[in-house]
């Protein structure tokens, strides 16, 4: 984690360097008034901050790169009025008081945050109660109207020789009350695909391992964040495959785990239990392995590919061997969205017919390029465009491609849902592969 606040001389605050740390920043319209609101990632802090929409270009200024006296300076030049270096004064305290500059008071409260969590027996379910019930009978009934919205998605059977087939999964990360029907279609692929685990007596049968890619939307800088923890759902929990986890940790080094605490209000991988537990309460024999992927912004910003990267054959490589020593049945999945676009993701974007339909052209080249199961195809296409959709699965995807060692998909659904008070749109879709199990290889 890279300060954000430097201090040359601790007992002058004129000489800290701020630099804000990574938020969501919203747009919205209150009362005929631009506001922007800042959200935490991380949600080490509950509430969002909202500001006038005017402060943007102040937010810009801390970088980092210059003192509180020296952007108060610079503001005076600028603006003429001598308040507006206390100003900036003022705001960069408001600003660390409530947590959002990478400040000893931030990394302060950030460790207790990141202990607090650490000796927590098992991950508690975050968004129970917010994104799907929390009560289990309740729960049930939910999960059963998403499957029979996906039930209708499904037209006609498959072909004979799909049917049955995929061992892994790419899955929405979205809101369940948005996305849910379509994440149903994907776990309506293991409920055929794996008879064997639904029928009864599964509790004597050895569980089958699910290595389950989510995106690290608060990891910073690590190319993989994993945890041991077994996850809690309403309908149960999933336990965590820690023979597996401690495996690729050992081949993988102690920074595997430097970044765990992003496990803690991750919803990519929390989705993905409460559709697994569901599973389990009907027969299935699950442990899983869960792994959040890092940015590949860096990648991008270098021209580079990540397969140069020897830190990212090093974890596939690991990976696949902690799995083969392991022995077990495994299947995969990635919790991954698509595109994010419009003026609450940061882009000049109007949201209409026309913009839709050359938004779902862009996707559907992206996935295109996931069927073939190449994670480089997979790469060039989102970095032809410089992730100009802002993909939110963008390593995920590809780590988990790298460890099958190929694999033939089917596009099961593409949907866009349009959010009409920010004029955005995040798109998501679900995938079925079929890698016959290429990576023992």
């Amino acid at each position: 984690m890279a300060d954000l606040i430097q201090i040359e001389d601790p007992n002058d605050p004129g000489q800290l360097k701020p630099l804000l740390r990574p938020l969501d920043v919203t747009g919205v319209d209150e009362e005929g008034e631009e506001m922007i609101i800042l959200s935490d990632p991380m949600h080490l802090l509950e509430d969002s901050v909202v500001l006038p929409a005017a402060y943007l270009p102040l937010l810009e200024l801390l970088d980092g790169s210059r003192t509180v006296n020296e952007l108060a300076e610079q503001l005076v030049k600028e603006t003429g009025e001598l308040e507006s270096g206390q100003f900036i004064r003022n705001l960069v305290r408001t600003l660390d008081e409530r947590l959002l500059l990478d400040s000893p008071r931030f990394r302060e409260a950030w460790e207790k945050y990141a202990e607090e969590y650490q000796v927590l027996p098992s991950r508690p379910a975050a968004l129970a109660g917010l994104s799907y019930p929390d009560e289990p009978d309740q729960l049930r009934l939910f999960l059963s109207g998403l499957k029979g919205q996906a039930e209708e998605f499904q037209i006609g059977p498959l072909p004979m020789e799909e049917a049955g087939t995929a061992d892994t999964l790419i899955v929405p990360h979205i809101d369940m009350r948005r996305g849910g029907a379509t994440m149903a279609l994907a776990y309506r692929e293991w409920e055929k695909s794996a008879p064997r685990i639904i029928l009864s007596g599964g509790s004597e049968r050895p569980a089958q391992i699910v290595v389950a890619f989510g995106t690290g939307h608060s990891v910073l800088g690590s190319l993989v964040a994993l945890t041991r923890k077994d996850f809690e759902t309403p309908l149960g929990t999933v336990p965590s495959c820690k023979g597996v986890i401690d495996s690729l940790a050992q081949r993988l080094g102690r920074g595997a785990f430097a970044e765990e605490i992003a496990h803690r209000e991750e919803h990519s991988l929390e989705f993905q239990a409460v559709f697994l537990a569901d599973l389990m309460e009907r027969g299935a024999r699950f442990e899983m392995v869960p792994i959040l992927g890092g940015s590949f912004h860096p990648f991008l910003a270098m021209k580079e590919k990540p397969s140069e990267e020897p830190i990212v054959e090093e974890f596939v490589v690991a990976l696949r061997e902690a799995l083969k020593e392991d022995g077990r049945p495994v299947k995969f999945l990635a919790g991954v969205d698509f595109s994010h676009v419009g003026p609450r993701f940061g882009d000049k974007w109007e949201m209409n017919e026309d913009s839709l339909a050359a938004l779902q052209e862009q996707d559907l080249a992206v996935i295109d390029a996931a069927l073939t199961g190449d994670p480089d195809l997979w790469f060039d296409a989102i970095a032809s465009q410089n992730d100009s959709t802002h993909i939110c699965g963008f390593s995920s995807v590809y780590l988990m491609l790298r460890t099958l060692g190929g694999a033939k998909g089917r596009l099961l659904r593409y949907e866009q849902s349009p959010e009409q008070e920010s004029g955005s749109v995040v798109t998501y879709a679900s995938i079925a592969f079929e890698s016959a199990g290429a990576w023992r290889q």
